[in-house]
């Protein structure tokens, strides 16, 4: 009887252990969806620009090359 205790005991132990491990991992993975790289550049979003400055697309077989 002891030895039956003992193992119900150690399964459910490891059903714990397993289970917080998956919830661990699982908000890390949430957290790291969240943020941006620490790398990142940063854009204003107020006034990111326009494309006024880009060059204009050659419209003739001449431009192209």
């Amino acid at each position: 009887m002891k030895k039956k205790n003992i193992l119900i005991a150690s399964v459910a132990s490891l059903v714990v252990i397993a289970a917080t491990a998956y919830l661990v991992i699982r908000r890390k993975a949430a957290q790291k969806d969240e943020q941006p790289p620490k790398e990142a550049p940063q854009v204003s979003i107020k006034n990111p620009g326009d494309q006024s400055n880009f060059p204009i697309a050659p419209t003739g077989e001449r431009e192209l090359g």
